[in-house]
């Protein structure tokens, strides 16, 4: 399977797992794991990592500096050098607001949707401390509203997440100057959700993507509140197979795009990685009333939800360390940050197989 994307020693349990104390949140009759990480490149010094991204023997992290966006650390010496400048001229970058990682090409771009800006890295050349793109493009801008998690695709595609102010549409596949070739799916209407403008409603089910570019399926995994779909990409055509919805966001709506979070609005998905065989989906089940408005603890979680390729829950990860990000070199080993305390990375290791 070619890879497509915008991640211990484990004792082995089945059983049922309530998530967080929610009775809404139950996951029921799955084979659950209990895992311990352990935290690696202990010298490194992190400011606030946001994202991080595996590939041959590196993490990429989203972890912003003053100057620079992003850092790559190669894990056999444990280099670390900074790359996407911050700025508005050649080979700079302001505004950032999505990173797309080819794991085919094996390249690493950033995007701006202010600027319509993307600047594109060779790994090979970052980890040999080449930080300047290796191309870059200027005005690719969504002309039917904006993009949230975006993906590469085969033939120089881009198959986005989108709010399409036109057409009620949650997904477009995008040439490579962002025109729209085909859109699909709408995005749900929960409880009071109807009577919102597509603006807001495009904002409020925004989340992470991943997509199997060899079965023509992918996943979406919502941010603010307990829900993902399933999607696919077939005969020109983007369909989606379910939405699956536990919760839907509860907000305090002040006009199109203007609106902020109950205080018991519960948060979903954290992030999100892949394998050939597994779609790993870091889960927080908490809300800003639960956690007592600390905002760390809302932004972490230690449960990892796992699906297989057909659509289908098959078990739980648990994990010792509370994490924001994610990301799995295999199905044995995976990664994670924290910046809750003193910032860091954690390397886990698991026993993956979760067939019956």
């Amino acid at each position: 399977m070619k890879k497509i994307s915008i991640y211990l020693y484990v004792i082995l349990l089945f059983g049922c797992v309530e998530s967080r104390n929610n009775s809404q949140l139950k996951t029921v009759n799955l084979p659950v794991k209990k895992a311990q990480g352990e935290q690696i490149l202990k010298n490194l010094l992190l400011g606030n990592p946001l994202e991080i991204t595996y590939t041959h023997e590196a993490l990429i992290i989203w972890d912003e500096s003053e100057a620079y966006y992003c850092k790559v650390i190669c894990l056999d010496d444990e280099k670390m050098f900074s790359f996407g400048k911050k700025g508005k001229g050649p080979n700079e970058i302001i505004m950032l607001s999505n990173s797309i990682f080819d794991f085919s090409k094996s390249v690493y771009s950033l995007y701006s949707n202010n600027t319509g800006k993307i600047l594109t890295f060779s790994v090979s050349d970052l980890k040999n401390e080449i930080i300047e793109p290796a191309y870059q493009n200027e005005n690719l801008r969504y002309e039917h509203g904006y993009l949230s998690s975006i993906l590469f695709t085969k033939n120089d595609t881009f198959l986005a997440k989108v709010c399409n102010l036109e057409k009620n549409n949650s997904y477009a596949l995008l040439n490579k100057n962002f025109k729209e070739i085909i859109s699909g799916g709408e995005y749900p209407i929960g409880k009071g959700n109807n009577n919102y403008p597509k603006l807001s409603i495009g904002m409020m089910y925004q989340g992470k993507s991943v997509y199997n570019i060899d079965e023509n399926i992918g996943y979406s995994f919502i941010a603010n509140c307990v829900g993902y779909e399933v999607f696919t990409l077939r005969n020109n055509r983007i369909d989606i197979l379910e939405q699956s919805y536990k919760t839907h966001p509860k907000i305090i709506h002040n006009g199109p795009g203007h609106f902020r979070y109950e205080e018991d609005n519960i948060k979903g998905y954290l992030g999100v990685s892949y394998t050939d065989k597994y779609v790993y989906a870091l889960f927080s089940g908490m809300s800003k009333q639960s956690v007592n408005d600390d905002i760390y603890k809302l932004y972490h979680g230690n449960v990892i939800h796992v699906f297989d390729w057909d659509g289908k829950n098959v078990g739980v990860i648990e994990l010792n360390k509370y994490i924001n990000t994610l990301s799995f070199k295999n199905d044995s080993v995976f990664y994670g940050t924290n910046i809750k305390d003193e910032p860091c990375i954690y390397e886990f290791k698991v026993k993956y197989n979760y067939d019956k």
